[in-house]
């Protein structure tokens, strides 16, 4: 509080005496095709723009940028995890329009979210705590929503022959003082595609044979609504409601009994109020948004000779206000100061009792530009309270120099935190118990790289570094009981690469690269100074496409390169003892070596465009060739993934 008056004091003369000066006059810098994010211009962002890709997921799109990596149990109703440098896919904190949206119960399906309501997703890498709050070591993916435009609608349909079949239908209006846009999309996918199955014995080839995936199938039901309303001085009411179902057949990695009866069904719920102050007095702005989420969480299972019949439920509940002031100044000098508040309610069959959670936060960031906007130093500093984990600080220092014209060299330091979700501190079902004693993961870590950004070419050479305290493992505790343990200490250290080049109206080429190294520097652990098994340690992505005005077309690709798994060698194949403190820990045991073949995907597409400029009707009509290489693979959970596919479909515009 005290560092939020004294930069008050400081600068509140300067803007006194700039009361002419509009918000609306001050440019943000840097900006070219929304490559920066426009909250915090020293941090290595990526704003994925959706181009009415709606037969495309989420994850989709963000494999396609090259700057997560993306696992994947394949087709619509398989779980799919996210991590940002080699953080874990809960050390990601992925917002809805700046709300959390993932549950301390379970982790959320961010494909739940489908893209016929989206307008861009900005992917922020590294720790961001100071900025976000918890959860946000790795990085933050914040999914913007649409906003009515003009009046018009649009219908789309997308088929997969003999598999998937689904579509949207959405509505514009706008008028002067007002805007609305509704969104219904659909789903159904029966899953039935064919993989290689290893028969268990990755590394002998002669008795893989294919066959069809099993109790996969999947049906969604999405809506999405936006109400904004234009007031008097610039002030602005936005309402916002989103619903999400999803109805799914749970695959196991293999052919299981267990899994083919067993299902999931998850019912999403969120809406949100904001109300924007507008401009006032030319010098300071201030917006309330309060918002509300539900989540509904099922998992049942038939009864078998083998298992018992399941019917697990939770309800969560999360509600939460968030207050901020924006102050300008000039020379140019703008102050954020943040207040949020929030509670979470949870009602489910895995615990024993009600829990809930009450936190508290504050926040105040400042973006300070000299040298007539070419130099910028943005500190941050962020207050966490809850009442299960008391007091967490973070911050983050970010700085750039433009020091010639379209090159800026950028750099952070940050420290970051993430406090044991629901599920981990009191999950208590079958072999796998919750453990209260569990401490707050830590993470701190800076970048550093330099980018070059035109309108028609981009090139940007990052290097990182980040280490991470008291990650949290399932461990065998005693006999085949499971428990989470604060064991693992890692480091993560690469290099992020990309080109983007445009010299041509009809030519687009894009290249992405990443090198992570991921490692174990406990050691006493059996993994010291080995790659981690859930991460890749090269990344490549590829983008060529001809953009023509009556046709678009061109091609993907994809290439991850992995570790091998398990033992082999000189490693043991019985149960490995760590040591934490004065306690010896199982860790499993290993089965020797796991190849994982490196993923390869190429995939073509083509796109033709039919439009009238009397009726202003416009339609498109595409088809997309999928993993034309008909490369069979896995992911290190040994989770199928879906060989060659046919994609088509259209969309109408009026």
């Amino acid at each position: 509080m005290i560092f939020f008056l004294l930069f008050i004091l400081l600068f509140m003369p300067l803007s006194i005496s700039a009361k002419d000066i509009k918000i609306n006059d001050i440019e943000v810098i840097g900006q070219s095709e929304g490559e920066e994010n426009l909250d915090d211009i020293s941090s290595f962002t990526r704003i994925i723009k959706v181009k009415d890709e709606y037969n495309k997921k989420v994850t989709d799109l963000l494999e396609e940028s090259g700057v997560v990596t993306v696992l994947s149990t394949g087709s619509d109703s398989g779980v799919t995890t996210i991590s940002i440098r080699g953080s874990s896919s809960k050390q990601v904190l992925i917002l809805l329009d700046g709300i959390p949206i993932d549950s301390s119960d379970s982790q959320f399906d961010i494909n739940m979210i489908p893209l016929s309501s989206v307008d861009g997703i900005e992917v922020s890498r590294g720790g961001s705590s100071a900025l976000y709050g918890g959860k946000a070591m790795g990085g933050v993916i914040n999914i913007k929503t649409k906003k009515g435009s003009d009046t018009s609608g649009s219908i789309n349909m997308n088929l997969k022959p003999g598999q998937k079949v689904g579509g949207n239908v959405s509505l514009n209006f706008s008028k002067k003082f007002f805007s609305f846009i509704g969104i219904v999309d659909g789903l159904y996918n029966n899953g039935e595609y064919l993989y290689l199955y290893d028969n268990g014995t990755p590394n002998f080839k002669d008795d893989d044979y294919m066959t069809y995936r099993i109790n996969n199938d999947v049906w969604k039901m999405n809506s999405f609504f936006d109400f904004s309303f234009s007031l008097p001085k610039d002030m602005k009411i936005d309402f916002k409601f989103n619903e999400s179902f999803k109805d799914n057949g749970v695959s196991g990695p293999t052919y299981s009994i267990e899994y083919e009866t067993t299902r999931l069904q998850r019912l999403f719920l969120s809406g949100n109020l904001k109300f924007d102050f507008g401009n006032l007095n030319g010098y300071f702005t201030a917006d309330i948004l309060s918002y509300y989420k539900f989540d509904y969480f099922n998992y049942t299972r038939d009864k078998s000779d083998l298992f018992i019949a399941l019917d697990d439920k939770s309800y969560s509940n999360f509600f939460g206000t968030s207050t901020t002031f924006d102050f300008f100044s000039i020379p140019y000098n703008n102050i954020v100061a943040t207040f949020d508040i929030n509670g979470e309610f949870l009602d489910s069959d895995y615990y024993r009792e009600k829990l809930q959670k009450i936190a508290f936060s504050f926040s105040i960031k400042d973006d300070i530009l000299l040298l007539d906007e070419k130099l910028g130093f943005m500190p941050s500093f962020r207050l966490d309270w809850d009442n299960i984990f008391n007091v967490n600080l973070s911050g983050k220092i970010g700085l750039f120099y433009e020091f010639a014209p379209n090159f800026k060299l950028k750099h952070n330091l940050f420290t970051s935190f993430r406090n044991p979700d629901f599920m981990e501190l009191y999950f208590s079902y079958g072999t796998v118990v919750g453990n209260e004693d569990l401490k707050t993961e830590y993470a701190f870590g800076g970048d550093v790289g330099v980018l070059y950004n035109t309108q028609d070419f981009l090139l940007e050479a990052t290097v990182f570094v980040e280490f991470f305290h008291n990650l949290i493992a399932y461990t065998i505790s005693r006999g085949f009981i499971f428990k989470p343990q604060n064991l693992d200490d890692n480091l993560s250290l690469g290099f992020e690469g990309r080109m983007r080049f445009r010299p041509l109206s009809f030519l687009h080429f894009e290249l992405n690269y990443t090198f992570n190294y991921v490692f174990d520097v406990n050691e006493d652990s059996i993994y010291y100074l080995e790659q981690k098994i859930s991460q890749p340690l090269h990344k490549f992505s590829f983008l060529l496409e001809f953009p023509f005005k009556y046709i678009n077309f061109g091609t993907k690709a994809y290439i991850e390169s992995w570790m091998n798994i398990g033992g082999g060698g000189d490693k043991p194949n019985y149960y490995s003892m760590i040591k934490v403190g004065s306690n010896n820990i199982i860790d499993g045991y290993l089965l020797g070596t796991k190849i994982i073949p490196a993923k390869v995907m190429i995939d073509c597409f083509i796109k033709l465009y039919l439009f009238s400029p009397i009726t202003r009707f416009k339609a498109e009509i595409y088809i997309n060739f999928n993993n034309i290489l008909n490369r069979y693979s896995y992911d290190y959970r040994n989770y199928p993934l879906e060989g060659f596919n046919i994609e088509t479909g259209f969309t109408i515009k009026f």
